[in-house]
């Protein structure tokens, strides 16, 4: 009779076992995990912006890479001709290229065209990844996708006024892939997947 009650409760707490790792719920640490992974020093990591703006759709890529506190970010940036009665441009849109330097923080060197980015921010993963700042948040064996409730937050910097943000995260024991998904305060829907390794 002992027997079959310890058969039992051993059944019952199997079963227990079973419906909570069913569940959608995070470990206690998981997103400290995923703060920590976007605090290491990725020695190089590519970036692809794809921007859809009134039917135009622009892309961006970028090849950051790391060595202690200096960063080379190599750019190839697909923008709008701007319209000029002197130049006549041979199409709509402009592909600008190059690459640049970081060091401590600032640009120390800028070989090719110039492009209006922070190059500052590219080189920095840099996410922020609290638990108060997502909703609909889902764990399952190396990925993690969320809304984003807090964007500024979620991206570390103020200045950003974007709606309608996911993010999406693969990772093991970093990062493997990052893509966000946004819409601008002007109203173009952003992707951007970051490709690490």
């Amino acid at each position: 009779m002992k027997n079959k009650f310890l058969v039992f409760i051993l059944m019952i707490c199997l079963a227990t076992a079973v419906l909570v790792s069913g569940c959608d719920i995070a470990p206690a640490d998981a997103y400290e995990v995923l703060s920590d992974m976007s605090k290491c020093a990725y020695p190089s990591f590519s970036l692809n912006v794809v921007t859809v703006y009134k039917g135009e759709t622009l892309s961006s890529q970028f090849t950051v890479t790391n060595d202690g506190d200096k960063s080379v970010v190599e750019y190839s940036v697909e923008q709008l001709t701007e319209i000029s009665l002197t130049q006549p441009a041979d199409g709509y849109k402009t592909t600008i290229s190059g690459s640049v330097t970081v060091e401590n923080g600032n640009i120390t060197e800028q070989n090719g065209e110039s492009v209006d980015i922070d190059f500052k921010q590219i080189g920095n993963v840099g996410f922020n990844f609290k638990r108060e700042y997502f909703d609909t948040a889902s764990f399952s064996e190396g990925k993690f996708t969320a809304t984003i409730r807090a964007t500024a937050q979620f991206m570390g910097n103020s200045t950003y006024e974007y709606k309608n943000m996911t993010v999406e995260v693969n990772y093991g024991t970093a990062f493997e892939k990052i893509v966000l998904s946004y819409t601008t305060a002007e109203g173009a829907t952003v992707t951007a997947t970051y490709n690490f390794g």
